[in-house]
């Protein structure tokens, strides 16, 4: 089966989805903020075939998130390291956790808590909030084009605009026939 790329959509999401949905990319960055970097540890943890671990680690070599770093005083050893954009990815590997948590819930709680390293606090569950912290639920947002413009976004909002008219003629028309 041939894999669709998501490379040239014109969609922030199909595009960070080309960079990073397998599970074993996310399970490896995940690692790597625990502060794994070495191949043979991502392979003994995580269990995975080396071509798989090596082809992933190179995909994310290639997507800048992660950075290979030859060790000293072994000239055939390399770190993987996370880069500024791997960094980036923080609250999204935050949010995953706290999500899995609530709704693929493990008897006994929560599998770990994350906190902050400078005072020992829990971290908060991740939520969307505005400029001046009001509490944006998926009910309650809108999208809308950005500066940048994107072609998907036009595609799916017609798609949608024309199923919501079809649906309220024939709603119309259903209760005319009554």
């Amino acid at each position: 089966m041939t894999r669709i790329s998501f490379a040239d959509m014109d969609c922030p999401i199909a595009q960070a989805a080309e960079q990073l949905a397998d599970k074993w990319k996310f399970v490896i960055i995940r690692n790597a903020f625990n502060g794994m970097r070495r191949f043979d540890d991502f392979a003994e943890q995580l269990g995975v075939a080396s071509n798989v671990l090596t082809a992933r680690l190179s995909e994310l070599v290639a997507a800048d998130i992660l950075t290979r770093v030859p060790v000293d005083g072994d000239g055939r050893a390399v770190e993987y390291r996370l880069t500024a954009k791997g960094h980036d990815l923080f609250p999204m590997v935050i949010f995953l956790a706290q999500w899995s948590d609530r709704w693929l819930k493990k008897r006994g709680g929560p599998r770990f808590e994350i906190t902050s390293a400078d005072t020992g606090e829990l971290v908060q569950p991740m939520q969307v909030t505005t400029a001046s912290g009001v509490v944006v639920t998926s009910k309650r947002a809108q999208i809308r084009e950005g500066r940048g413009r994107s072609s998907v976004y036009r595609d799916i909002k017609d798609l949608v605009d024309k199923r919501r008219t079809a649906d309220d003629a024939r709603k119309a028309t259903q209760r005319r026939a009554r």
